[in-house]
């Protein structure tokens, strides 16, 4: 887990709720991989330094909403 220790247990949680959800409608081919990009892109630059900030968290959080209501 690359989380910093500062992020919430609740941050942690709703990514992973919605990390689960994105998981889910890929594998049922319900999300385009060309709207995954800029999560992905949000991921890859938080992940870089192999530290997720509560900032950050934040960041793919609402990526992760944006994919999963398309």
């Amino acid at each position: 887990e690359q989380f910093t220790k500062d992020v919430p247990a609740a941050q942690r949680a709703e990514f992973d709720a919605q990390f689960k959800v994105l998981r889910a409608r890929v594998t049922s081919g319900h999300a385009k991989l060309s709207r995954l990009q800029p999560f992905l892109e949000k991921l890859s630059a938080a992940s870089m330094d192999e530290r997720i900030t509560p900032q950050e968290t934040k960041t793919l959080i609402e990526a992760l909403r944006a994919v999963n209501k398309q």
